[in-house]
């Protein structure tokens, strides 16, 4: 059995000098992604692995969920940046078996789309929200679609 846990990263500024991938977490993005690390560790669901978009707005979620959760630091990957649901599906299939449980911290719309496309479940996914999903498969190469099964939706 495989489980992912999919994460949109936490409410970001409206816009840096530098660009959209530098757009670091509001005060309220850091409040809300605490508070999601802490719904998480309540769920006594803490993750095996963490992979997550370089954007500094996505990285900066994951820093704060691997911390609050004693977790090693995330793995940054940068096709997570704007990706569409199927570079997501690659991603997810290329993940190390020795992993059960990983977590992916992105962006929307690529997310949305795959929560969709592995579940056929629509779901509200705003900023710092969780899913997660639980796949009957050893490998995570088997993940398609409407092979997994939401668990639990977190929204903030």
């Amino acid at each position: 059995m495989k489980r992912l846990l999919i994460i949109r990263h936490a409410k970001a500024v409206d816009h840096s000098d530098k660009g959209d991938f530098y757009r670091e977490l509001a005060p309220k993005g850091i409040k809300d992604a605490v508070k999601l690390a802490q719904h998480i560790s309540k769920k006594n669901h803490q993750p095996d692995h963490v992979i997550t978009s370089p954007a500094t707005r996505t990285s900066m979620t994951a820093d704060i969920i691997t911390e609050q959760l004693s977790l090693p630091k995330a793995e940054p990957v940068q096709d997570i940046y704007e990706a569409s649901e199927p570079t997501l599906l690659n991603i997810v299939n290329a993940i190390s078996n020795n992993y059960d449980y990983v977590a992916l911290v992105g962006h929307n719309p690529g997310i949305s789309y795959l929560i969709y496309y592995l579940t056929g479940e629509i779901l509200n996914v705003t900023t710092s929200s969780a899913t997660l999903i639980k796949f009957d498969v050893e490998y995570w190469q088997h993940i398609s679609g409407n092979t997994g099964s939401v668990k639990w939706h977190y929204e903030p």
